[in-house]
C-alpha cells in the first residue's frame, strides 16, 4: 500500500473469571474477551492508516482464527 511504518507494536489484552483457571466453580476457563490495540509511527494520513489496519485484519489467518471456532486436536507423545 505504500506505506512507510516506522514503528509497529500491538497491545493484547484479555478478560476472563480466574475461578475458571483455578476449577472452582461451573465457570469456563477461557477469556471473555480479548483486546489487541495497534499502535503504528508513521508518516501517512489516518485514513490510509486504518484502511491498512482494516485490511489487515480482515485477511489475517491468526485474527479469523481467533474470531471463529477452529478444530483443535491435542495429541500426547509421552515417552
Amino acid at each position: 500500500m505504500g506505506i512507510n511504518i516506522e514503528e509497529l507494536t500491538f497491545e493484547i489484552t484479555g478478560e476472563g473469571d480466574l475461578q475458571g483457571f483455578m476449577n472452582l466453580g461451573n465457570v469456563r476457563p477461557g477469556l471473555s474477551s480479548v483486546k489487541v490495540t495497534t499502535h503504528i509511527k508513521s508518516d501517512a494520513p489516518a485514513e490510509k492508516i486504518r484502511e491498512l489496519h482494516d485490511y489487515v485484519n480482515s485477511h489475517s489467518p491468526i485474527w479469523d482464527s481467533i474470531r471463529n471456532p477452529v478444530k483443535i486436536d491435542a495429541e500426547l507423545d509421552a515417552k
